[in-house]
């Protein structure tokens, strides 16, 4: 019974209804898009910050030309050697098989070396386990999706398939045995196999193909069986870090004639710019189509209820002629539309979430965060409150008689 008392009674209440539902929607999505834009940046920003990208330059040589493990090691030398470098790492990974604890076969996992000198300080957030002490050898870290396979601390006897090549001939690769430290939450990670932008570079890179997660492990410190270094395979990136003398557009210049494709050579300060100018005309677009979303719900909202009031004055007198307390008479009608506001949050979060499927954002990547759940409905609370409490307190000081006087 009380729940018929806040649904619709006329067919035009019915489409008021139903319009403030979808506008609920609409400033659901676009507010949660408009909030998840800015968290992401401030993400990035930290990245930029701990991998000290304002001293740093990212070179990725051409991939078409599958540079030889000797050519990248002749071009790193040259990039070292030139005036304003004071490191250069070319990032390297390894490839390693390890049986699963189920029937679904092998997994094969990317592993980034992080034991290079300018990897090696880099620090993610682990939801379980522990970043290695530097004596530990052939430790590893786990995106999270593999917590379903292995735990911290289980000791895995796989295979090193870094150079091993298919053909004909079969050929065993090496046995490894690691030990698995943590697991890392899903957050933004480098991937040197994206392109040369900020947010290829550092992102989320989460998907699955035939249930194998993409994103890269993270290694250190990787030895054979004999105790020797595992030999690790170079991809094309290289990190180069400035040594201060030297300004880093400057040594970009001075790079731009030793390295083989120089306009793929791009100082880290170059990089969070097309970062920022990219993120500001999208962040542009979700905040205007935003504002229209909120303009139109508030608009609905504020007219909608002004016409409730309206039409059901007389059921509201009838209530309180009845014994209702006032205040129970107001809210049978204002309680109207907050349905709309508990049916649209929902499903906006959940167009949202299924946005990242459909390709709608250019540098977003639409997820849900706790957080950010949580700033968009207080900021649809408030929305709600604004439009509602003002007639709620208006007629709270006028008596029933006052208000239905020509009843």
């Amino acid at each position: 019974m009380n729940l018929f008392l806040f649904l619709p009674r006329k067919t035009s209440q019915w489409l008021v209804f139903l319009v403030s539902i979808i506008a609920s929607v609409g400033v659901t999505f676009f507010l949660i898009a408009f909030i998840c834009s800015f968290s992401q940046m401030s993400v990035m920003f930290r990245l930029a910050d701990d991998w000290h990208l304002s001293e740093t330059l990212v070179y990725s040589t051409d991939n078409m030309f599958s540079l030889s493990e000797e050519e990248k090691l002749a071009e790193h030398d040259r990039i070292l050697s030139t005036d304003g470098v004071l490191d250069v790492d070319n990032v390297s990974f390894y490839d390693f098989e390890f049986p699963s604890i189920n029937a679904t076969g092998d997994i094969y996992v990317h592993f980034i070396n992080y034991s290079d000198s300018l990897l090696k300080d880099i620090r993610y957030v682990l939801i379980e386990g522990s970043y290695p002490s530097k004596d530990q050898k052939n430790q590893i870290l786990l995106p999270a999706y593999y917590m379903k396979f292995y735990s911290v601390g289980d000791t895995l006897r796989g295979y090193d398939d870094t150079f091993h090549e298919p053909g004909p001939i079969v050929t065993k690769s090496k046995p490894i045995t690691v030990t698995v430290a943590g697991f890392f939450a899903e957050q933004p990670t480098l991937d040197p196999w994206s392109g040369g932008v900020l947010i290829d570079i550092f992102s989320r890179h989460i998907s699955y193909y035939y249930d194998t997660v993409m994103t890269p492990g993270i290694v250190f410190s990787m030895c054979d069986e004999d105790g020797g270094v595992l030999p690790s395979k170079h991809t094309d990136m290289f990190l180069i870090r400035t040594n201060g003398s030297v300004p880093p557009g400057q040594v970009k210049e001075n790079l731009s004639t030793v390295v083989e494709s120089p306009a793929l050579l791009h100082t880290g300060n170059e990089l969070i710019e097309d970062y920022i100018d990219s993120n500001k005309m999208e962040i542009g677009e979700t905040i205007s189509l935003g504002i229209t979303a909120v303009i139109l719900a508030f608009s609905i909202l504020i007219s909608s209820t002004l016409l409730e009031l309206v039409y059901r004055r007389k059921e509201m007198a009838t209530l309180y002629l009845c014994g209702a307390p006032w205040s129970k008479c107001l809210w049978t009608v204002l309680a109207t539309y907050i349905l709309p506001f508990v049916i649209g949050f929902p499903i906006g979060l959940l167009i949202f979430a299924k946005s990242a499927e459909w390709h709608l954002f250019y540098n977003l990547q639409p997820k849900l965060e706790a957080s950010d759940v949580l700033v968009t409905l207080g900021l649809q609370v408030l929305f709600l409150a604004l439009a509602i409490l003002p007639f709620r307190f208006s007629a709270k000081f006028k008596t029933p008689y006052e208000l239905f006087r020509k009843d």
